[in-house]
């Protein structure tokens, strides 16, 4: 059994930090929670969702029930209960039912009225902040999580990692004036799974620090709507429940972009000046040996399959220029027919979405594919190791 003890706050190095203690089969560790202090006043110790989220997942994943000695949100509490336990469960047969004793919370927040989304500085991130820069309900807050994204095993290289994107991040929301909230947590070392098949429990944990500032959480979506499905591999496929299952008695998570694609998105921002200066879609997590760090800035390496593929769409669109501050505009133009050989061939190969979508641009765009690129196909064809990018199959 999980037994988690009462949450407890504390100050330290100038940062507040809210944890609790949990043993683990009679192992005691601790989960912690870390952000600025000027943030002290929106964080409750009153209730703990935050760290039933993720010792829900460590408890499920190891088999193991769990009881929890501070009231969760009665909302939240159904949500887990009632539909998460059964699609994880449907997801993954070697799971079983477990039990979760923990006193119910009705606490509101009548008073929070923060709108907020993540801010990674990514396609997804800016798609949202741009399509919800007005209107009824605009985002008024950004937030910065290092919940995985920056290396799934956490640790000081991800952490480095982490506090080199908040500085931009910042940047960007001090143009936008707008408050930046952050939030550091050993949830990585804590929850030992992988990034990918957990990064909206994990992401939208940290959200729930912030019930009595945030009433609405975008969060943005990676997949469109078609692509739904229960499927373990990345909660991308089924974010949807999640978001629903999530929500708690005040805060309300909503699943963002669902109807757009990768190249759609991208093309939705491209003139959009914020995105212009601070797009940053590249591979920035540890387990990438080529993260680009220059005066103290992570920079696009212009050549991962994450930025490889937002170049070609902006080219397509003939949008790539303005974007020359964040991108090597030489390197592209230099490779470009490297880069559409290697997008050709993985759609050959495994029909990979995002190669698809770029393709169908190309026809609908009528952007021409020079012949020089048939060449460097087939060279990727019978030389794969040597000419492959680093372009995921799915």
């Amino acid at each position: 059994m999980i037994i988690v003890e009462e949450v407890s706050k504390e100050i330290i190095d100038k940062k507040i930090r809210l944890s609790c203690k949990f043993t683990d089969n009679g192992v005691e560790d601790i989960l912690w929670f870390e952000t600025s202090i000027e943030n002290e006043v929106y964080l409750n110790t009153n209730i703990c969702d935050s760290f039933f989220v993720v010792l829900f997942l460590r408890s499920i994943h190891t088999k193991q029930d769990i009881y929890l000695k501070s009231p969760v949100s009665r909302r939240l509490l159904y949500g887990v209960e009632n539909y998460l336990v059964d699609i994880l469960i449907m997801m993954n047969p070697g799971y079983r039912r477990i039990n979760i004793d923990a006193p119910i919370s009705e606490k509101t927040f009548p008073e929070a009225n923060g709108i907020a989304t993540a801010m990674s500085l990514g396609i997804d991130s800016f798609y949202t902040l741009a399509k919800n820069n007005k209107g009824h309900n605009p985002v008024t807050h950004l937030t910065l999580y290092n919940a995985g994204a920056f290396g799934t095993n956490g640790g000081k290289e991800a952490r480095k990692l982490f506090y080199s994107i908040i500085n931009q991040a910042k940047a960007l929301a001090d143009h936008l004036q707008m408050p930046l909230i952050w939030v550091d947590t050993n949830l990585n070392e804590i929850l030992d799974r992988p990034f990918v098949p957990t990064h909206t429990f994990r992401n939208l944990a940290c959200s729930l620090l912030f019930q009595n500032i945030f009433k609405t959480y975008y969060y943005s979506s990676g997949h469109n709507i078609k692509d739904f499905r229960v499927d373990p591999s990345d909660t991308a496929n089924y974010d949807l429940i999640i978001a629903v299952a999530l929500s708690s008695n005040s805060l309300n998570f909503e699943i963002f972009g669902l109807m757009a694609n990768r190249v759609e998105k991208t093309k939705e921002i491209m003139n959009y000046k914020p995105a212009q200066d601070h797009l940053n879609v590249c591979i920035v997590t540890t387990e990438y040996d080529h993260v680009k760090i220059q005066d103290n800035k992570i920079k696009n390496c212009s050549n991962c399959y994450k930025c490889v593929r937002t170049m070609l769409a902006l080219d397509i669109a003939g949008k790539l220029e303005p974007f020359s501050n964040v991108f090597d505009i030489y390197h592209f133009k230099t490779n470009k027919n490297k880069f559409l050989a290697e997008t050709i061939y993985h759609y050959l190969r495994s029909k990979n979405t995002f190669s698809a979508e770029i393709l169908n641009e190309c026809k609908k765009q009528n952007y021409k594919i020079p012949p020089r690129t048939y060449y460097h196909l087939l060279l990727r064809c019978f030389h794969p190791i040597k000419q492959r990018l680093n372009i995921p199959t799915k």
